[in-house]
């Protein structure tokens, strides 16, 4: 993605990000978030599960990113779960296990947050991928 800069620190990355010649590292590969909880018949908490910060170069205020952001039950429990997706251009509502589609439009800070709830009287656990495209 432009303007996507890869580095072990916040003050390494930043240097990347003013020096115009440093590659650019394209991100093709799904970014394990964790595991997020989906307790029984009710919501769980909101987790972040990406931030932006805003975005630099020309016509940043058109920029748009799309996230693909993968669910799945790894519980022993197998069922199915809803998911609430917040911080995007919309709220996403799916059921589990799937994956959504969430865009950012614009040049604009902002944290993506995920929650779930689990259709059995059972809580699960769900794991959470998400990848920028």
């Amino acid at each position: 993605m432009p303007n996507e800069f890869r580095a072990n620190t916040l003050l390494e990355a930043m240097s990347l990000a003013t020096d115009r010649t440093a590659p650019i590292v394209p991100s093709d590969e799904y970014k394990k978030i964790g595991e997020v909880a989906a307790p029984a018949l009710v919501w769980g908490v909101w987790v972040p599960i990406f931030n932006q910060f805003g975005v630099r170069g020309p016509n940043a205020d058109n920029h748009i990113t799309r996230l693909r952001v993968s669910y799945s039950v790894v519980s022993e429990t197998k069922s199915t779960f809803d998911v609430e997706i917040k911080g995007g251009d919309e709220l996403v509502t799916d059921v589990g296990p799937s994956s959504s589609i969430v865009t950012i439009s614009g040049n604009v800070a902002t944290s993506i947050m995920l929650r779930a709830k689990s259709h059995s009287i059972v809580g699960l656990s769900i794991d959470v991928n998400v990848r920028q495209f």
